[in-house]
């Protein structure tokens, strides 16, 4: 005997021995409310609400355009000493 042989000999005692019980409780509405009431369906989970991600500012087309349109003060100024330097 190999527990593989014994596993579904086993099984189909089990079954034939629980058919009437199984039987019985399925044809009584009232055991079936009892088994309601003692193991309640687990309840749906909650969906979390998505929060919008910060994606800060070298996020492509974020940031970009805002930096582009206002240019710099220093640069302008580099620029000026530049010319000064070449005269």
């Amino acid at each position: 005997l190999t527990p593989q042989l014994l596993k579904a000999a086993v099984t189909t005692a089990l079954n034939k021995l629980l058919a009437p019980v199984q039987a019985a409780f399925q044809a009584n509405p009232d055991w079936q409310e009892i088994e309601k009431k003692a193991y309640p369906p687990p309840p749906e989970p909650e969906k979390k609400k998505k929060k919008p991600k910060d994606k800060g500012c070298r996020y492509p087309g974020g940031g970009a355009a805002a930096a582009a349109a206002a240019p710099r003060q220093e640069v302008d100024g580099v620029e000026e000493k530049l010319e000064k330097l070449a005269v």
